[in-house]
């Protein structure tokens, strides 16, 4: 599964928004190529629990630990969280440099071993 997500922050003007859709309507047009199905969908300002845990790629259950324990800020209808966008956008990113940190952390580790001599900065970049 292709998840291709496009932020309003990334289209200030019509020509980036022509880009982006030109972007997206190119990977939908291949994916349709090969049979795959597509689905658009929209996000509003909050997202439920379960389209954030789709947003991060993980499980709902795991979503709502984290609510949980990194005290993300929710706004409850009934029994029903919601969460903003935004938090979620920014959860996602800290996630992506964490995750780059670590990877770094572990290349350094290794070439301090002996393990990547040869390697450049990022062996990820080619």
């Amino acid at each position: 599964m292709t998840t291709i997500t496009i932020k309003p922050s990334e289209a200030q003007t019509d020509a980036e928004l022509d880009k982006l859709l030109s972007r997206l309507l190119t990977q939908v047009k291949a994916s349709l190529r090969k049979g795959e199905m597509v689905t658009v969908t929209t996000l509003g300002a909050t997202m439920t629990t379960q389209q954030a845990a789709d947003y991060l790629g993980i499980s709902r259950p795991t979503f709502i630990k984290m609510i949980d324990d990194l005290e993300i800020p929710v706004t409850k209808i009934g029994r029903h969280r919601r969460v903003a966008a935004r938090v979620v956008e920014q959860l996602d990113r800290d996630i992506q440099n964490k995750r780059r940190k670590s990877l770094d952390e572990m290349r350094k580790i290794s070439t301090d071993m002996g393990e990547y001599s040869n390697v450049g900065a990022n062996p990820l970049i080619r």
